[in-house]
């Protein structure tokens, strides 16, 4: 978050991503952050946990994602 000039809480940073699974096919890697789903912030872990349990394995999912670029590229 330091990094990026980002509050610590404004999203949680992508860790790891399933080869071949719906966010590696979406284009989701490691590094990536996730402001919000659905139109909706996701600043803790509650409100996190609350958006995902609305949904079902395999039900589309719009992210909002703070991607980094490096320099030159």
């Amino acid at each position: 978050a330091r990094q990026l000039r980002m509050a610590p809480s404004r999203g949680w940073l992508v860790a790891a991503v399933d080869k071949a699974g719906p966010g590696d096919r979406a284009g989701v890697v490691r590094g990536h952050i996730v402001t919000g789903v659905e139109g909706q912030a996701v600043g803790d872990l509650v409100a996190l946990g609350r958006l995902l349990q609305r949904k079902r394995s395999g039900d589309a999912l719009a992210l909002d994602l703070v991607v980094a670029r490096r320099r030159g590229m």
